[in-house]
């Protein structure tokens, strides 16, 4: 019988199965493939690299903002935008946070908690209710997505859109219970007028478990450390660099930490700007995007424009970045970002191994393309654009940027679904968030269509 001590209580598993006597179901032999997995995928963005003007200048694994990769870069962004969505609620008047815990049903929860006599002691024994399924985590996942997905839905929110002019303000953040089965944890930020409405439909709204929780120590900011609670479990120990179990849940069942309401500007634009000190205010930035201030010069495609096809929004790429700023006299524009025509991105040639071998490169991959004057100049000196190949006739490198561009655009949940499928199959599933393929019917497009307006931690490539 395995002991597991947590939060000053322990907890006794006696299950008939394997995997459920190990806390959050991560055994010894997950830990080594998730170990090898990450070890790998690190020395292998270690070994792949920016070259500009054909000075290798930085490696991938510096640049990225994967969780696993930089978890302290990935947690000062995270806190920054926790922070600024606070901010953002205040200032609009959902001056209201509610704190609320979420969990699945009791057929997907393949324990149940006994408590015995000695002093806060717990057995977990198999539950009678749990319905065997080997997918439970991500069900219980889904689960906790629908019923939210739904929940926003009530009346209450149409009534708040029309009296602030402001869709809702919410942090969400997934946590494993013991036996592996998903719950979740979130933010709502409303309007105090609202707080009594809302609390009377919350109550009755859930069939499951619900905590809800109004009141923090301090002010509304007490809510951002109460949140950020939770995320932190989810990172390295500081002092030793070891993975929790909890990190090993998350890593090898490929459960996204965090995802929000899209309240502020789009992080990939805003990672592409962020580099100058004017303009790393989150939240000012986010004013001027919604306000109108920050456009975008793009680069279309030239087999279409020289064609004359019907352009797409997925056949430009992204140039340069303004920010406009009203001064004393008139408006100033800033180029915020400009995309470099002599960066490349140099990548192995083969798998590298967990002892970090300097593996040989391939020839350098152009981030950019050169500019097309002439039909001719297109036909002798241009490689197909990816937007005229399919999936399976793209690069990895040609694949995956196409996805950063198609997943912040309008493309259909149907489309998009495809597209990660089809990285899945590619090797690319932790990298955009999934380990299975979605299920594309008739019944499962209001899950598809929560899932897609999430905003995601991709990893950017694209410099």
């Amino acid at each position: 019988m395995n002991a597991y001590k947590k939060e000053g209580k322990i907890y006794l598993f006696n299950s008939k199965y394997k995997n459920f006597n190990f806390p959050y179901t991560i055994t010894s032999e997950i830990k080594k493939i998730v170990d090898q997995r990450l070890e790998e995928s690190i020395n292998y963005l270690k070994n792949s690299f920016i070259e500009i003007d054909g000075i290798k200048e930085v490696s991938l694994f510096d640049v990225s903002m994967g969780a696993n990769i930089q978890p302290k870069k990935y947690h000062a962004e995270l806190y920054n935008r926790i922070k600024t969505m606070r901010d953002i609620a205040s200032k609009k008047g959902f001056d209201t946070p509610v704190f609320m815990t979420l969990t699945p049903p009791s057929y997907l929860k393949p324990l149940k908690q006994i408590k015995l006599k000695s002093k806060n002691t717990y057995k977990l024994v198999d539950n009678p209710k749990f319905c065997g399924s080997a997918n439970f985590i991500k069900e219980s996942r889904d689960y906790l997505s629908d019923v939210w997905r739904k929940f926003l839905q009530q009346q209450i929110f149409k009534d708040i859109k029309k009296e602030f002019n402001e869709r809702m303000i919410y942090l969400r953040t997934y946590e494993p219970f013991l036996d592996g089965s998903t719950h979740a944890h979130i933010v709502l930020f409303i309007p105090s007028k609202f707080k009594e409405r809302f609390l009377k439909i919350a109550k009755k709204y859930f069939k499951t478990k619900t905590d809800i929780k109004t009141e923090f120590n301090g002010d509304i900011g007490g809510v951002v450390a109460y949140l950020l609670k939770y995320v932190l479990k989810t990172f390295k120990n500081g002092i030793s660099g070891e993975l929790s179990d909890i990190t090993y849940w998350y890593i090898y069942y490929e459960i996204r930490r965090f995802s929000t309401s899209r309240t502020v500007i789009p992080m990939y634009l805003y990672r592409k700007i962020k580099g100058r000190e004017f303009f790393q205010d989150l939240e000012e930035m986010t004013n001027l995007y919604n306000d109108g201030y920050i456009s975008c010069d793009l680069i279309a495609d030239p087999f279409k424009m020289s064609n004359c096809e019907k352009m797409l929004w997925n056949d430009y790429k992204i140039d340069a970045i303004v920010v406009s700023v009203n001064g004393f006299y008139e408006t100033i524009h800033y180029v915020a970002y400009k995309r470099n025509e002599n960066v490349k991105v140099v990548f192995p040639d083969k798998k590298v191994g967990i002892n970090g071998e300097q593996a040989k490169v391939k020839s350098l991959v152009p981030i950019i393309k050169s500019s097309i004057k002439t039909d001719e100049e297109v036909k002798s000196n241009f490689l197909v654009s990816w937007t005229q190949k399919t999936y399976s006739e793209m690069s990895d490198l040609e694949l995956f940027e196409y996805y950063t561009q198609v997943y912040h655009g309008d493309k259909s949940v149907v489309q998009l679904a495809i597209l990660e499928n089809y990285l899945l199959y590619r090797g690319f599933g932790r990298l955009v968030g999934i380990d299975e393929r979605h299920k594309i019917t008739d019944e499962n497009m209001e899950n598809l269509k929560e899932y897609f307006q999430q905003e995601k931690m991709i990893m950017e490539l694209d410099f």
